[in-house]
Order: C-alpha cells, then structure tokens, then sequence
C-alpha cells in the first residue's frame, strides 16, 4: 500500500525544496573540491612543495594508479611521479634547497637512491636542476639507463630526447659527473655539456651556453624591448654567432651578431615567441638552439575601494575589503597603503596570496592603496605595481538611526496557523537597548505590540489574534543613553499579514520560458503539486503537452498517480505544459495555467569561412593568421584550438565571444579547431580545418656572391654581373639597390634600377666594401625582398715608377756638351701598363723653391725633346715622369708614381771671343 504525504504548510514547502536544492549544491561543491583537490600523505615523508605551476600538471603516488591534478603549495612525498601537460611547466622547491624547474611535456619521478639522497627519474622532456643552495646533491635519472650525479652547489639542465635515442646534460655551475649505462663516464665542470646517445657514447660539446636555458619565460610588466643576456663557453675560445628568428627553422633571421673576444651579449626581444640559435665556425652544422617567450603581462587593476571612494565609522573603525585583479603568474601580492599620493608614507603594509584582503585598522584620513604582485618566475621579485589609488575614512560627527534591513518594506507574511516573523536591523552602537514597536497606523497611535531587546534582531510567531490579518508599520527606537545620539529612531517600514488560502494545482518545474537542450529532454523532470483537495481524493493526474498554447495540437498526454514525469521524446521547438485531474465522468477538471518550454535544437559546429580546407598561407613578417567561422546561434562562446602535423596542441584560445581569433605562427602545416559552447554542457562538436603558413618566397641573390672579392683593375675593364633567382611567388618588378660603404661606418645608395630581368650588369665600380639587394613584391604587396651580400672591389694596383735614363741623377751639363747637342732629350723606360707619360721640368732656385719651366702631358713616347734651350741657363734643373693607364674612351684605369731626376746646367763664361774667319765674301 503506497502511504501518502502531505505537506499542508507551504513553509515547510519552502524548507523541503530548499533543503535538497542546498544538499544538491553541497555535492556539486564536494565534486568541483575533489576534481580541483590535492591529497596530504601522513605515511609519507615530505620532500617539497609545488612552488610554482602554469597550465595542467598532475602528480601519482607510487602505490595509486590515479593521476590527480595538483597547485601551488601542493607537498610532494618521495615515489611521487609529476608530468606537465602541452604549454604547461612546474617548478618544485626540495626541503634541502633544491630547486626543479620543470618544462612542457616533462615526467619525472622523485625517489631516493642507495644512498639515501634524492634521485630523479626523467621519462622525456626539459628539467632543470639548481643546487647552487642545497646541502647534498642530487641524482638524476636518464631513461636510456645513464647517470648525472649533480654535485651540490651546483647546477645543470638536462634534456631527454627519446624518439632520437640523444639526451643532452649541461652544467650551468659547480660539476656533475656523466655515468652511461655502458659504464663510460665523463666528468663535466662549469661551462661544459655533453650528448649521450642511447646511453653508450658520450660527446662533448664544443660550445655550451650557459645561459639562458633552451626554453626561458621572461614576463615583461612594460611596453619595451627586454635585455637578455647571453653566456657561453667554447672549449676552443674562438668567436660565435648569435642569430634569432621568429621560426623554428630560421627562414627568415631577424639578427645576427658575431662575437669574438667575449664570452657574454645582449639580446633585445619583444613580445611574443623568438627563437635562438648559437654556433662557432665549427660548430655551424650543430647550433646550439633554445626559445625565448616574453608573455606581456596586463597591469594590475584594483577594484575596490574604487578611487576616491569615503567609507564612514564613527567609534569602531571600518572594515575595508580591498579586491583586485589577480595574475596567473603572480605568486603572491604586496598591498600597501600610505597617507601620501607618491606612496613614501605606509601605513599598512601585507602579503596575500590571493587577490582579496579585508582591514579595519585605518583611522580618519586621507588613503592612497597600491597592489604589486611578486613574481618568481626568473627571479623577478616584486614589478608591475597598480596605480595608487585615493580613498578615505571619514569619522563622522554624527551617530546614524538604525537601519532596518528586514522585513523589506510592504513584505506580505501568509500564514496557516501562527504569523512567523523575523525582525533585523543594523546599528552603529553596539552596547544599547532598543525598543520595536508594531502599530496599525503610520503615526503609532495604535501599538499593537511593543518590546525591548538588548539584540538587534527579534523573532516571534504571533497568534491571528495579537496580528490579525492587514497592514501593519515597525520601527525601531535605541535607547543607548549617549547624549550624542541624536537620531535613535529608524524609518518606518509597512508589511501586511495574510492567511494562506489553499491554491490551485500548481506546477512546479520546469519554470516559465526555460530553455531545455535537446538530448536531455528524456531525462528533465515535470512537477508539479496538486492542491490539497485533489490530493486527499487522490485523483489520477494528467499531463498535457502541446506545440500550441491554445492546446489544439497535443503532442504527450500521460495519466499518472504521482506528481513527477520524466522521459519525455520532444524535437526540437517551442512547447506549453499543464496538469489537471481526470473526473468522474473522464472530463479533465483543475487544469493550471500553462507554462512554456523550448526544446533546443543541438549546438551546430561552426562552419569555418577561413582559413580554407589545406590553404596554404603565405605570411609576411610573422603576421597573425585569422581563424574566422560563421556565428553558431545559441552559442556563447567559443573554443579556438591550433595543432600541429602531430597533432600536438601549440596554441589554444578559450572563451572567444567574437567569431574569430588570430595566432602566430610558424612555418609548418596545422589543424585548426573551432568548437561552439552554450553552457558548461551544451558544447558542439568541434569543427576543423587543415591548412599551412609559410613565409613568403623570398628572391634569392647569387652573384655577386657575399664575401667576393673583386681586383679593381678587373672591375674597371669588366662589367660586374650581377643576378638572381625569384622564388615561387611571382614579382610583378624588380628593384636592384646597390649601397656603398661610408668612412661613418653607414651605407650610402649609390645606385638603383628597376627591370624586369634577373640579371643586369655594371661598368667601372671603384674601390671599396658595395652591399646589394634585391627589392620586390608579389601582386598583393607582400615584400619578397633579397638578403643583402656584400661585396669587395679591391684598390686597383699602381703602375711601376718609370726609370729615368738620361739625364743621370746629378748630371752636369757643359758647355762641351752643348757644343754638340743643340736640344736636350730626355729618356726613360716604358712602364708595363702605362698608354701615356707626364713630363715636368723645373728650375731650382737657391732657396730650393722649384718652378715648371717645361712640361709636356699624355705623351705617349718615352722621351722628350726640348730644342729651346733659351729656357735653361746655368743652375739646378729637377724632371719628372709619372705614368698613366687610360682605357680607349680615356677613362683613366691606373696611375704610378712619379720618378724624379736632377741635373745641372755649369759652363764657364768666355773670356776672349775668337772670331770665325768668313773667308772670300761675295758681292764685293
């Protein structure tokens, strides 16, 4: 026999449904605290803690086959295993110093050894060890079998690489000794790093950087370029090359720096993801890699109190709530509050860990609070502090009423048996009395209840008679005996009291204008309560379902002894619901008011408009790809999730509200994702795309080639050539650009010609260090310009100094000789090379001055023949020859450098003139 309960109160109603919705939410509580929990271990032994964690990492102990998720300040016990998940990393702080640091898809095991020290395990992935403060060392694990013994004081990354069977150890500080599973050991000091291959050979590096390690995350708190500073050591000590690119495979480098005689640089990086390769001349085909990730951090934003917000007490000070926006970086935060707008005067200073603090210690007065939140990333301590914002505390002169809080004003109480009330208020004076009085008017002429109470709260139940049914006013009157107290009586406030008259049926859920999803139409409950006098005669009830609100069209009709259905088959639409009682004679009586429903169609996947299904993209300068897909209707957000050719997940975007998000990325081919969420559980299914990025193909300079070095002379006679390939994105033109390098140290263009062709060529480039580069673009715009070469014309080689013949150096010319010369001729040797001469004469004073008295230019014969002779006379005479090289038009190619000669003009004056005999002379 099926024994009925009624519940005749709609109070206790109220406090049945509220107790299952209440028990209801304390298991969803109890379910979100296990999923998000951590276990504490009292058979264990505590090693450490999580000091840090970004993203998924988990952790299993040896004896549990469960994986739980762990957080910040989560203890670690030895035999525990700890992974991180795709973009996520930990860091673990060891009880003895010893700090772990922890990158993506890392596993490692922490257990002790045969020694009783700690020992590592690494199963894949990036770790790095730091036990530059620990007081013993430490052991780590390689799982091809090898050893790393790490020594303490010291420190060294390790990578596991167990696809390609290679693992690589580098000492950043202190020494570590390599032992490989073959029994072969190495033994590694500062500066060092080795290759283990399967766990036999082991290879030393001949270039180790130190510093930064192969993945850095650097958290930039401005809107600048950051400083990184490179270390390495190169067992050979000669010089590096630095380059960083925006890809993987370095397609495009965005620096390149060579550096000799040092061992350390600095690095610019922006935002965003850079990686960095370093390589010595030796070890160019094996750089030494890594990536560097600036995440730009949003500013710290306080919330409340909001800028100049004024919080009042008069004898107990305020209770202040101070919130602000958190940071998923930040380890803990530093609130300050000072009495001076540039915060030099602090008048509270605390550390939270989570973004909330609340105080009551603050005096009258003028505030400023600031929040900086502490970073450990890094080691970057306290940066990117709020901006101080005003408040203040003001202590007023005043006491304030009471200030009722319930009923709310005009509340309606039904009542069955007994008036239930429930009187609250609020006062700032905490030792006094009060008086609650209950009238029927607004003037309280009519009391119909009065009393005091040292509480500020007052419940009774009063029979219908002391409040029969109607409107009544409260107020309430303190009575604390302080003079000051100037306003110790509240508002009024009305409620009125009714007796509860037994309803209709009723329904209950679902409620009015709710949206069901489609599949869990089966499984959503229809209730509802008969009244009290259909339920005592227990009629059977009918629930009518229709796609019209007129009932014309039903679409479920189910007759049922209880007050609940459930597994109902509805597509998708809008639908109303009601309940009422079959009769005697069949007829339905006691039917509710209808409710409306809408059964929801299922969350469509978004179609995607781009990228298109194995696009290939071509993107310049590293810009953001746009994924965009038409908008789903019901949706409320959106999942965005990149993958790469394995289908590792490189980039994931999460609650985007508009339909599209940008990624950059590199070169490579990639999955797409794009995945509509109504609610935590209406989600569609994923939609995706295949696509690929590449940069541009960039023109491709040949010759001449960078570093070629051209002999002037050759550069003068011939045309330099140069050329170039285009890639597979066609230029619409070319644009050759030809610099020349300037004493300053800059490039100057000298030169610039726009074809069509892939070659063109130069005449007569002179000496000096030439960079050339093709300039273009595809039809669209997009730059496909060359890499720039350099170039050497070397200086064009002099032409040997002629060697003068006659006259001899210090040759004297005498009368004698003029006797049987009447011309003097002046001869020298042909300069291999030279086409034409320059010939001076000078006259030399005694002072040593010289002054041309003869010259002859571009003669092509190696002498000269002077027949004047009334320009010589005795003294010192000085000739010069110097060589030139002129190409067929006149072009001067070479020149040499002068010869010089001298000789002397010394004969005695006559001193008797002897004449001719004439002989016969005719005409006579």
């Amino acid at each position: 026999m099926r024994k009925r309960i009624k519940f005749k109160s709609l109070l206790r109603d109220f406090f049945v449904v509220s107790f299952c919705l209440s028990t209801a939410g304390f298991f969803a509580y109890l379910f979100w605290q296990d999923l998000n929990s951590f276990t504490v271990r009292g058979d264990k032994v505590e090693i450490g803690t999580i000091s840090f964690k970004h993203n998924v990492a988990q952790r299993k102990f040896d004896d549990r086959v469960v994986w739980e998720r762990i957080a910040t300040g989560t203890k670690l016990y030895y035999g525990d295993t700890i992974r991180t998940a795709d973009l996520a990393e930990a860091v673990l702080m060891l009880s003895d110093g010893t700090v772990i640091d922890l990158g993506e898809n890392t596993m490692i095991k922490v257990d002790l050894n045969a020694n009783g020290g700690v020992e590592l395990s690494i199963s894949g992935g990036d770790i790095q060890i730091d036990s530059t403060t620990a007081r013993s060392g430490i052991a780590l694990k390689l799982d091809d079998g090898s050893r790393v013994n790490v020594g303490a004081g010291s420190s060294l990354a390790a990578k596991s690489d167990s696809e390609n069977g290679i693992h690589n150890v580098e000492v950043k500080s202190g020494s570590a000794q390599v032992v490989t599973e073959s029994g072969q050991t190495a033994d590694l000091a500062f500066g060092e790093s080795v290759n283990v291959e399967r766990g036999r050979e082991i290879q030393k590096n001949a270039v180790t950087v130190i510093y930064p390690p192969k993945e850095l995350k650097i958290l930039n708190t401005k809107d600048e370029l950051l400083p990184v500073r490179f270390e390495w050591k190169s067992m050979d000590g000669e010089g590096v090359t630095i380059q960083t690119s925006y890809s993987r495979d370095f397609t495009k480098i965005v620096t390149s720096r060579e550096i000799s005689n040092s061992s350390s640089a600095e690095v610019r990086v922006q935002n965003g993801i850079l990686f960095w390769r370093l390589f010595s001349e030796k070890t160019k085909t094996a750089p030494v890699t890594g990536k560097l990730t600036v995440e730009k951090l949003e500013p710290i934003e306080g919330i409340s109190p909001a800028s100049a917000a004024s919080f009042r007490y008069r004898n107990s000070l305020p209770r202040i709530s101070f919130r602000w926006s958190g940071n998923e970086y930040a380890e803990r935060y530093r609130l300050l509050i000072s009495s001076t707008a540039d915060m030099r005067t602090i008048v509270s200073d605390s550390e939270v860990s989570g973004n909330f603090l609340a105080l009551d210690s603050l005096e009258d007065g003028d505030y400023w609070w600031q929040v900086t939140p502490y970073y450990s990333i890094n080691n970057l301590g306290y940066a990117g502090a709020s901006q101080a914002q005003p408040f203040k505390v003001v202590k007023s002169l005043q006491i304030r009423r009471p200030e009722l809080a319930a009923p709310a004003d005009k509340t309606q109480i039904f009542y069955k048996e007994n008036v239930p009330t429930n009187f609250i208020w609020k006062s700032e004076l905490k030792d006094a009395d009060y008086e609650l009085s209950i009238a029927r008017d607004y003037d309280f002429n009519n009391v119909v209840y009065s009393v005091n109470t040292s509480e500020t709260r007052f419940v009774r139940e009063f029979s219908p008679d002391q409040l029969r049914d109607g409107t009544y006013y409260w107020k309430v009157l303190r009575k604390s005996g302080d003079a000051e107290d100037k306003n110790p009586e509240s508002e009024i406030r009305s409620f009125r009291v009714t007796r509860y008259v037994p309803q209709d049926n009723k329904l209950l859920y679902p409620p009015e204008n709710v949206s069901i999803e489609g599949p869990k139409i089966t499984s959503t409950a229809f209730m509802w309560k008969l009244s009290d006098e259909y339920s005592s005669k227990a009629k059977a009830t009918v629930l009518q379902i229709s796609s019209s609100p007129s009932f014309t069209t039903i679409q479920i009709e189910r007759t049922t002894s209880a007050t609940v259905l459930d597994n109902m088959n509805l597509p998708a639409g809008n639908y109303w619901w009601r309940v009422g009682v079959r009769d005697e004679n069949g007829g339905l009586t006691g039917l509710t008011p209808s409710r409306t429903f809408t059964v929801l169609s299922e969350l469509t996947p978004p179609e995607i408009l781009s990228p298109a299904q194995n696009q290939e993209l071509m993107i310049y300068n590293y810009a953001p790809v746009s994924v965009s897909w038409k908008d789903v209707p019901d949706a409320e957000y959106y999942t965005v999730k990149i993958c790469d050719s394995k289908g590792n997940l490189i980039k994931q975007k999460e609650n985007v509200r508009d339909t599209s998000a940008s990624f950059v990325l590199e070169d490579g081919s990639y999955t797409c994702s794009v995945q509509a969420i109504a609610s935590a559980t209406r989600i569609s299914v994923a939609n995706e795309r295949n696509f690929s990025v590449r940069a541009p193909s960039t023109i491709l300079a040949q010759s001449p080639s960078n570093g070629t070095r051209i002999a002037g002379l050759t550069a003068l006679r011939n045309p330099v050539i140069f050329s170039w390939l285009s890639g597979k994105d066609k230029a619409k033109g070319y644009k050759f650009i030809l610099s020349k390098l300037q004493k300053d140290g800059s490039y100057k263009v000298v030169n610039t010609i726009d074809t069509t062709k892939n070659t063109l060529s130069l005449n007569r480039l002179t000496e000096g260090t030439y960079s050339w580069k093709i300039a273009a673009s595809t039809m669209t715009g997009i730059p496909l310009d060359s890499k720039s070469l350099r170039f050497v014309i070397e200086t064009t080689p002099e032409l040997a100094s002629p060697s003068l013949e006659f006259p001899a150096r210090n040759f004297v010319i005498d009368g004698e000789y003029l006797k049987k010369n009447r011309a003097i001729e002046f001869s020298w040797k042909e300069v291999t090379g030279a086409t034409a001469y320059n010939f001076l004469l000078y006259k030399v004073d005694s002072s040593g001055g010289r002054k041309v008295i003869y010259s002859e230019k571009n003669t092509k014969a190696s002498n000269v023949r002077i027949k004047n002779l009334a320009i010589f006379e005795v003294g010192k005479f000085e000739w010069a020859v110097t060589p030139y090289s002129y190409a067929r038009d006149g072009y001067l190619e070479q020149k040499g450098p002068a010869a010089v000669s001298s000789f002397r003009i010394d004969f005695a004056a006559p001193t008797k003139v002897e004449g001719i005999q004439p002989g016969k002379m005719y005409g006579n």
